[in-house]
């Protein structure tokens, strides 16, 4: 989707460009590609940090133009003072836009060195102002939508993965679930943050929480788990049949704490996914 909205974009700057007769349609466009984003509130951030770093790179693309135009050690030495003042300034993601803009003035030969850096900052402007509008307004992100998927494909991969498990005696398989699940953390970092989208809500928020440790406890006994023998109780066995449908039968009695440490985790598995399934019948 981010291609399809840095697209239009691009082709939005070029009608800006076309309707306000700019000379240099491309400044337009770079400031565009380089800032659209995952997510409003990054693009928005980012946005910033890029009209910020704009304005900073003509500054000093002015100064060291007064000192001496189209000098390369010049060029140089501004490139080193400009990645390491955005750096300070944690504009990280403003360098390469920062730079442009820096070396544009330094290698004009054409324009009086002020009117080409007031329209460097212009058109940089107008881009990202475009990548911005287009992130809020054209497909904008749906993290809740995306966590909502995940945690419907994690809830399924564990009544597969404890099927195969209890009746096929085959290990867990974890590499897809930490994967999805380090996937739906990063998308709720996302989510959180997204103060402009309007998507945000207290009460999905707190569900997706409440999802999220549910699934970290799951994987947390799973882990456990794969280190004891597989000897299950009565009572765990009723517990599975209920919840899960899965009939055991060669259940064992026993007072030793490893095998009560092992049932005690089958079982929390077991409650955690219940409580899952049950977040999720409150649809994100």
């Amino acid at each position: 989707m981010r291609n399809i909205k840095t697209a239009i974009s691009v082709v939005i700057c070029i009608i800006i460009s076309n309707i306000l007769n700019l000379n240099n349609p491309i400044f337009v466009i770079i400031g565009a590609i380089v800032s659209m984003q995952g997510s409003i509130n990054e693009s928005y951030q980012s946005g910033i940090n890029r009209i910020l770093g704009t304005v900073f790179g003509a500054m000093v693309g002015m100064l060291f133009y007064q000192i001496s135009p189209n000098n390369t050690l010049l060029i140089g030495l501004g490139t080193i003072l400009i990645i390491h003042i955005n750096n300070k300034l944690k504009w990280n993601k403003s360098i390469v836009i920062t730079l442009i803009v820096f070396c544009s003035i330094m290698l004009n030969t054409q324009e009086n060195v002020f009117v080409y850096s007031a329209f460097r900052v212009i058109d940089t402007t107008i881009g990202i102002i475009v990548a911005f509008s287009v992130n809020l307004l054209v497909f904008r992100p749906k993290h809740k939508e995306k966590i909502s998927t995940i945690l419907e494909h994690l809830i399924s991969y564990l009544d597969k993965e404890l099927y195969e498990y209890f009746v096929l005696n085959i290990p867990f398989e974890l590499k897809e679930y930490s994967d999805k699940l380090n996937e739906i953390n990063q998308s709720y970092e996302i989510y959180k943050s997204e103060f402009l989208s309007g998507e945000k809500n207290y009460k999905e928020e707190e569900l997706i929480i409440k999802s999220l440790m549910l699934l970290d406890e799951i994987y947390h006994n799973i882990n456990i788990i794969q280190n004891f023998d597989k000897q299950i109780s009565k009572s765990t066995a009723n517990i599975i049949k209920k919840h899960l449908e899965i009939d055991i039968y060669n259940t064992i009695s026993s007072e030793d704490d490893l095998f009560m440490v092992y049932n005690y985790h089958i079982k929390n598995i077991i409650f955690d996914l219940v409580k899952l399934k049950e977040l999720q019948g409150y649809n994100l």
